[in-house]
C-alpha cells in the first residue's frame, strides 16, 4: 500500500507541474463547449420554428381545410356558447373571451339557447356547442362542481381534440381555483371575518379568469422542447461537461506514455502489480480533471450568488450535485485515455485516437444534437458507449432521478479499461524480458 501511495504521489506531481498549460487548456475548451452548446441552441431552436411552421402550412393547407359548414367563409371555426349563469364571474369571463382578438380571429362565437345550439349542431352548421347550466359559478364555491357540457358533431376534425385540451386545462384550472375558494373561506373564518369573504372572492376569482384566458402569457412561460424533462440548458450543461472531460483528456496523453521499463519490472517484482501500477497511473488524471470540475462548481456558484436572477433555475443541490457524479464520469474517460496510451507509444496516435472517440462518442450520445433528431440506428448503438451513461446519470441532477445504474455501468466500463492495460501494460513488460535475455542481458 505505501508503494502504491508513492507511486501514486509521484503521478501526480508530473501532472501538477503542467498546472499553468492545462488551465489555458482548459479554457479554451471551455469557450469551445460553449460555442458548441449555443450553435445547438439555435439549431433545436430554428429546428423547432419550421416544424411549427410546417404543421400550420400542413394544417391550414386547401388540400385539408375542413369545407363543411361547420366553419364559415373568413375560415374561422364556429362555435355556440348556451349562457344559463348569470352571475358576476361568468358575465366577466363572457367580455374577457369576446374582447381577445386570438379568440376572435380564429373562433366565430353565437350565443345560443339550448334548444337551438342543439339544432345547429345537428345540422352541421357549428364545430362545438358548449352548454354553461346554472350556478355553474357558485356550484364551484360550494363544492357542487355541476358540469360544463361540450359536445362536438359525429364527423368531428381536429376542432374536437383542440376544443378537448381546452377544456381538460380549464377543469384543471377551475379544481386549483376550488381549493383557493376553500382556503379563503377558511381563513376568514378562522379569524372572525367571514362576512367579509365576499370582495377577496370576487378578486380570485378575476384572478383565476385572468390566468385562465391569458394565452399568451401561458405561451411566453411554457417551453416545448425536443431535450425531453430537460430544458436546452441543463441538456447542453451536462452533455458540454462529458465533452469537457473527454476533449481535456487529450491534453493528458502527454503524461500518460509508459514510464521506464526497468521500474515497471521491479515494481512488479517487489509486489506491486500491474493493476496496482496503472491504478496509480490512473489516479493522477482523474485528480486533475476533478480539481477543474470542482473550479467551474465553485465559479458558478459564484455567478449565482452575484447574479441570482440569470441561474435562478440552477440550485446549489444541482451545481454540486452534478460535480459530484462527476466523478465516475472523470475515471471512465481518464481509464479510457489511458488505455490508448498503452496501445501505441506515438502521441500523434495517441491524439488522433482519442480525439475521434470523443468526437463520434458525443455525436451518437447527443452531446452535439440531442437524439431524438438523430436516426434511430445511432441510438441503438448509444447504449454500447460510455458517454451514454455519462449523460443519462448527470440529467439525473436535475430531473430529480439519479440512476446508480449508470454508476454501475460506468464502473463496468472502467474496470474493462483498467483490465485491458493492466494486460498490455504486462505483455510490454514480458516482451522486454524476453528481447533482453535473448541478447544475454538480464535485468
Amino acid at each position: 500500500m505505501k508503494r502504491f501511495v508513492v507511486l501514486a504521489g509521484l503521478e501526480c506531481k508530473r501532472y501538477v507541474r503542467a498546472l499553468p498549460k492545462l488551465v489555458v487548456f482548459a479554457a479554451v475548451l471551455v469557450l469551445v463547449v460553449f460555442g458548441i452548446a449555443l450553435a445547438g441552441n439555435k439549431l433545436l431552436s430554428g429546428t423547432s420554428i419550421d416544424s411549427v411552421k410546417e404543421l400550420v402550412e400542413d394544417i391550414t393547407s386547401p388540400d385539408n381545410m375542413i369545407t363543411d359548414k361547420s366553419e364559415t367563409e373568413n375560415g374561422k371555426i364556429s362555435a355556440a356558447l348556451v349562457v344559463q349563469d348569470e352571475s358576476k364571474a361568468m358575465r366577466l369571463a363572457k367580455n374577457m373571451l369576446e374582447s381577445m382578438d386570438s379568440v376572435s380571429t380564429a373562433l366565430d362565437i353565437r350565443y345560443v339557447t339550448e334548444e337551438e345550439g342543439t339544432e345547429l349542431l345537428k345540422n352541421g352548421d357549428i364545430a362545438v356547442l358548449v352548454i354553461i347550466r346554472e350556478k355553474t359559478v357558485s356550484g364551484i364555491m360550494h363544492g357542487d362542481n355541476i358540469p360544463i357540457e361540450i359536445l362536438f358533431p359525429e364527423n368531428s376534425g381536429y376542432e374536437a381534440a383542440i376544443f378537448k385540451e381546452f377544456a381538460d386545462a380549464a377543469v384543471n384550472m377551475l379544481s386549483s381555483a376550488q381549493a383557493a375558494v376553500y382556503s379563503v373561506y377558511d381563513f376568514y373564518d378562522a379569524y372572525h371575518k367571514y362576512p367579509l369573504r365576499g370582495d377577496a372572492i370576487d378578486r380570485l376569482n378575476m384572478a383565476y379568469i385572468t390566468a385562465a384566458l391569458n394565452r399568451n402569457h401561458i405561451y411566453r412561460e411554457t417551453e416545448v422542447v425536443v431535450t425531453g424533462e430537460l430544458s436546452i440548458a441543463e441538456y447542453y450543461l451536462c452533455g458540454g461537461l462529458v465533452l469537457f472531460v473527454m476533449f481535456f483528456s487529450i491534453m493528458l496523453t502527454g503524461f500518460m506514455g509508459r514510464g521506464s521499463r526497468d521500474i515497471s519490472a521491479r515494481l512488479k517484482m517487489a509486489g506491486t502489480g500491474y493493476y496496482e501500477q496503472v491504478t496509480a497511473a490512473l489516479a493522477a488524471p482523474v485528480c486533475i480533471c476533478l480539481l477543474f470540475i470542482f473550479i467551474m462548481g465553485g465559479v458558478i456558484s459564484g455567478a449565482k450568488m452575484l447574479w441570482p436572477n440569470v441561474l435562478k433555475r440552477i440550485s446549489y443541490g444541482q451545481i454540486w450535485g452534478t460535480a459530484v457524479l462527476m466523478i465516475p464520469v472523470c475515471i471512465t474517460v481518464c481509464a479510457f485515455a489511458l488505455m490508448i496510451c498503452r496501445f501505441t507509444e506515438h502521441v500523434m496516435a495517441q491524439v488522433m485516437v482519442i480525439f475521434l472517440a470523443s468526437l463520434l462518442q458525443g455525436f451518437i450520445t447527443g452531446c452535439f444534437i440531442p437524439q431524438i433528431l438523430l436516426p434511430e440506428v445511432l441510438e441503438n448503438i448509444s447504449v454500447f458507449l460510455p458517454a451514454h451513461y455519462m449523460i443519462e446519470l448527470l440529467s439525473g441532477t436535475f430531473s430529480g432521478q439519479v440512476s446508480f445504474g449508470n454508476i454501475v455501468v460506468l464502473l463496468a466500463f472502467t474496470l474493462l479499461f483498467m483490465e485491458i492495460t493492466a494486460l498490455l501494460e504486462k505483455n510490454a513488460n514480458e516482451t522486454m524480458f524476453k528481447r533482453r535475455v535473448s541478447e544475454g542481458r538480464i535485468l
